[in-house]
């Protein structure tokens, strides 16, 4: 990627967006989800087995080599996440190493750390805009959501029983994200049936979830959980011992689409079929 793609983008950041009129905001947000962005990163060189005999050669990683994104720090002391539309925004930033990223990849990595930082896109220029770290996941997931909570309502099941889910985190973020000692999921959150996945990670969340709270099945190979809840689901933390956290889902929010409806249209229409039926059988007689 070369930026170009982001030509747009970059034409409309002439402004500030809180200039800008309703149109040109929605044309803003357009562009800023397809935008694919420059990211400097830390990139550990050390998993490379890499020799003399190698030179001339693609090196063969042992392992995927592993990157840490650069956090920026802004005059007022505030941790950002610098991103660039283009190759010509970077070299302003000094620095050499740059992987693409777009707005869910950016969001995954937001989720994953513990700071409580800005994204600011192209902060070494006069019309630099940043986003608080909560606005920009609000931003992602109102999109994500439109994509595909649709899906995960229409396929997803009430819970027959009480049940208990798990999650484990390397990090404690669930705590660290609660608010009062209650965590948020805007997102479509992710737990397993089974109390060992991923047990490698050392921080255990026990989820207790009653009857009715509507989740989806996705199978023991998913890659984050097993089962999908349909945002929005809260969890109040009602126990605390060392790394292992015991939560209740407290409150499920669900947006369900006008689609869910048409099984009682057709119920609607075939009773009102048979009704006319009756009524064109008794005038025929």
């Amino acid at each position: 990627m070369d930026g170009e793609g982001n030509s747009r983008l970059k034409e409309l950041m002439e402004r500030s967006p809180n200039s800008m009129d309703e149109k040109g905001q929605k044309e803003f947000l357009a562009e800023l989800q397809k935008a694919v962005f420059f990211l400097p990163v830390d990139i550990d060189y050390e998993v490379l087995d890499f020799t003399a005999e190698d030179l001339g050669r693609e090196p063969n990683p042992e392992e995927p080599i592993s990157f840490a994104p650069i956090v920026a720090t802004s005059t007022d002391g505030k941790s950002i996440l610098p991103l660039f539309t283009d190759m010509e925004e970077a070299d302003r930033f000094d620095y050499s190493n740059f992987i693409s990223v777009g707005c869910d990849e950016i969001a995954a990595l937001l989720i994953q750390t513990d700071d409580d930082m800005d994204v600011v896109i192209n902060p070494t220029h006069e019309n630099a805009v940043g986003m608080s770290r909560e606005s920009f996941l609000d931003f992602v997931s109102a999109n994500k959501i439109r994509e595909i909570e649709g899906m995960i309502l229409v396929n997803s099941r009430p819970l027959k029983e009480e049940s208990r889910f798990y999650l484990r985190e390397h990090t404690p973020l669930m705590r660290k994200l609660s608010e009062d000692g209650v965590f948020t999921s805007k997102l479509p959150f992710n737990a397993s049936f089974r109390d060992n996945f991923t047990e490698d990670s050392p921080y255990l969340n026990i989820l207790i979830v009653p009857k009715g709270v509507r989740y989806l099945y996705v199978g023991e190979n998913g890659t984050y959980g097993d089962s999908i809840f349909p945002p929005v689901i809260r969890f109040r933390l009602v126990e605390e011992d060392g790394n292992v956290f015991t939560w209740k889902c407290i409150s499920q929010d669900l947006n369900v689409p006008s689609g869910r409806n048409w099984k009682w249209i057709w119920v609607v229409m075939a009773v009102f079929i048979v009704i006319a039926l009756i009524i064109i059988f008794i005038y025929c007689v």
